[in-house]
């Protein structure tokens, strides 16, 4: 049987491109809208995608004075679209730089109750003088110790959505009986960068665990990726590239006692689509046009420019390849380059058999084919004691 291709879909303001915002037709605000984020996401569910993703920075952009950038807090939209929608996936991205993991853990396991399995945290670590100042520090930690601290950030919030056992929520009327406490264990994480009680006041959510998302190139970043990731955004525009970063994470989650097929690597993918390749090639030119002189169009991700067809077989290749799961798609434009897209190019891939005509699961952890965590009871000083004896 072919392989099933993972598509995400990157709602990056109004496009990928520095001047996406003024092509035709499209709203330079539209990324300060709910109605945007409840568009793309219902198309994105009607054409199954597996997820819709939110990037973040706790910052104002340094080239806002050319483009807009995605600002509003993600897990308050996703919340929104989870009430709009009933199987996309929902990823959303908050730093281990300059958040609390009690928090995280919490916002996370309430979106993923609330979309019935449908959450996903991308951690990321945040770099730059300017996001650091809006937290009163000078400036940022290194770059080895963001990592180090996102690595004990994430084993906390596991710990965290680990601290109720799966039945631990009892509900018995007739026994006047809520919850059964000795199901329901501190976490007592002491540790070089955090150090938190617990346990989290959520019960365990209904895929067991929100997925836990990563992008990293670096090698600090490749090794949390192969660690944590059970999703992996990656930016590789050839082939060999996107091969390399693959196999390598790959082989990490191995050495690590991990499951290589538990990493679902999914590279940036940049459409630009025509009904012919000359129409295509003139859409990719006037976008070049309307990139303001003062901004840097150099991409790092896969730009393919060309028919359905053509864009169809790109993603096929690499998939085939054994260099992508899937990708995370990345549109010229929004709405209009996300619906050429569902439009024209998932068709047909469902027609070559490549990709799902329907749901087969209602959690992001279904639909990616990733298993359910099992339960395990917080390791720590006085971790597994009863919240109330």
């Amino acid at each position: 049987m072919s392989r099933q291709v993972h598509l995400a879909v990157n709602i990056l303001g109004a496009g990928v491109f520095g001047g996406s915002w003024r092509f035709p037709g499209t709203d330079p605000e539209a990324s300060f809208r709910l109605d945007h984020y409840l568009d793309i996401a219902r198309k994105a569910e009607a054409a199954k995608f597996d997820a819709i993703f939110l990037a973040d920075g706790p910052a104002v952009a340094d080239d806002v004075r050319y483009r807009p950038f995605n600002s509003l807090e993600p897990s308050v939209v996703l919340a929104a679209v989870a009430a709009a929608t009933t199987a996309i996936g929902l990823i959303g991205t908050l730093s281990s730089s300059y958040n609390d993991p009690y928090d995280v853990a919490r916002r996370f396991a309430t979106l993923d109750h609330l979309s019935g399995g449908r959450s996903g945290w991308n951690v990321v670590t945040t770099a730059g003088r300017s996001a650091a100042r809006n937290f009163g520090f000078d400036d940022a930690p290194d770059h080895a110790v963001r990592y180090a601290r996102a690595a004990e950030f994430v084993e906390v919030v596991r710990k965290l959505w680990n601290s109720w056992e799966p039945d631990a929520l009892v509900g018995d009327k007739g026994s006047r009986r809520f919850a059964d406490t000795g199901k329901i264990h501190r976490t007592d994480h002491h540790g070089p960068h955090l150090d938190v009680a617990g346990p989290l006041n959520v019960p365990r959510s209904p895929q067991g665990e929100p997925v836990i998302v990563q992008a990293g190139a670096s090698t600090d970043g490749r090794a949390l990726a192969a660690h944590v990731g059970e999703v992996v955004f990656t930016a590789a525009r050839t082939e060999e590239e996107a091969g390399e970063y693959y196999r390598d994470v790959k082989a990490r989650a191995d050495g690590l006692g991990r499951s290589a097929d538990g990493v679902v690597i999914l590279p940036g993918l940049s459409t630009v689509i025509g009904s012919t390749e000359a129409e295509a090639r003139r859409r990719r030119d006037l976008l070049a046009e309307l990139v303001p002189p003062e901004l840097d169009s150099g991409a790092g991700h896969r730009i393919v420019t060309g028919t359905p067809e053509q864009i169809a077989d790109a993603i096929v290749d690499w998939v085939d390849k054994g260099v992508a799961d899937g990708f995370n798609l990345m549109p010229d434009v929004l709405p209009g380059g996300f619906d050429d897209f569902t439009e024209h190019v998932v068709p047909i891939l469902q027609r070559r058999g490549r990709f799902r005509t329907e749901y087969r699961s209602t959690t992001l952890r279904g639909h990616l084919g990733l298993a359910v965590p099992s339960h395990s009871v917080p390791a720590g000083r006085d971790a597994g004691q009863r919240v109330v004896a």
